[in-house]
């Protein structure tokens, strides 16, 4: 079996690629309808399968996607955060996102996960600025944008929602 290619670690989590054998994982989220009330809802196994084929492409083409969040010590898979490459209101972004399992949005591994997601991107790809779409409606999103250091600057309609265009500027 190969082994699976880890991208970053934290003093708590691991995140690593994506593989097929995560799709069950995957669907612990996407078959839920709290986890993906921001989200256009409950996707199929099928769409589940072909999200993670769609992040293993950007792997190869972009360098970048969403990763699997696992706790270092169990390697328990708890979510997934990470980065694309998006166009956002005509702009080619670095975009940042994560979803976790309800028993681990508030553990404070969502901001540990995306501040190690920051650090990889500015490093990698030696960028100015690092954006996120959170829907206007998305609190515990907009607290954790705000502790890693996001503000909000202009408001776009994404998926037929209004989101606010969050971002954080390179330091140093």
């Amino acid at each position: 079996m190969k082994e699976v290619k880890v991208i970053i670690e934290t003093h708590r989590l691991r995140l690593r690629e994506l593989v097929p054998g995560d799709l069950d994982n995957i669907m612990r989220m996407f078959g839920d309808a709290a986890t993906m009330r921001f989200l256009p809802g409950v996707q199929t196994r099928e769409e589940g399968a072909a999200w993670i084929a769609a992040q293993r492409e950007r792997y190869v083409t972009d360098r970048c996607g969403y990763w699997a969040c696992e706790l270092s010590g169990t390697g328990q898979f708890i979510g997934y955060a990470g980065l694309n490459k998006q166009e956002v209101n005509g702009r080619a972004e670095l975009r940042i996102s994560h979803m976790f399992l309800p028993a681990f949005e508030h553990g404070g591994y969502a901001g540990e996960a995306l501040r190690g997601c920051l650090n990889y991107g500015f490093e990698k790809f030696k960028i100015m600025q690092i954006v996120a779409l959170i829907p206007s409606d998305n609190e515990l999103s907009v607290r954790v944008a705000q502790r890693v250091g996001m503000t909000l600057g202009k408001t776009t309609v994404y998926k037929e929602s209004v989101h606010g265009i969050w971002g954080v500027q390179r330091r140093g």
